[in-house]
């Protein structure tokens, strides 16, 4: 079926619809008397359950929970380790992660403590040293 067809379809299904819905409406303009419409025999227990025609299957909580359970003794146990895995270790730093992250840190750090007035010889050493190791790791890699 061509997707002209499809659309003259669906306005034709559509404005029937329509048509249905408000021509069992007598006169629109009037008030609807409560204790004649279906409002008057809704009761609040209606909206607080949703819908009361529960369509799950019964085995479904078993079914889910068993192949969540099944995933997680297959992730967790049985898979072995690869080399994805090794970026995930937890054991390393922050700082052995992203690069001259801990460099950025301490000259805002630095700042910072100059704008208080406390004591910044710490962090100028440690920032002296990390200069020094990513000298030396650039001269091993200009040496190779």
């Amino acid at each position: 079926m061509s997707l002209i067809t499809r659309y003259f379809i669906r306005r034709a299904v559509h404005s029937l619809r329509f048509k249905r819905c408000y021509s069992d409406i007598p006169d629109r303009e009037k008030p609807v008397k409560f204790t004649t419409s279906e409002a008057a025999s809704w009761r609040a227990e209606f909206s607080r359950h949703g819908n009361i025609y529960d369509d799950t299957p019964d085995a479904q909580p078993f079914i889910v929970s068993l192949s969540t359970g099944i995933f997680l003794y297959y992730f967790l146990v049985w898979r072995e380790e690869s080399d994805i895995d090794e970026n995930f270790n937890i054991n390393r730093s922050i700082y052995d992660r992203v690069e001259d992250l801990e460099e950025v840190q301490l000259r805002v750090t630095r700042q910072e403590s100059l704008n208080k007035g406390k004591d910044v010889r710490e962090i100028d050493v440690r920032l002296r040293e990390l200069e020094r190791i990513r000298l030396e790791k650039k001269g091993q890699l200009d040496s190779s």
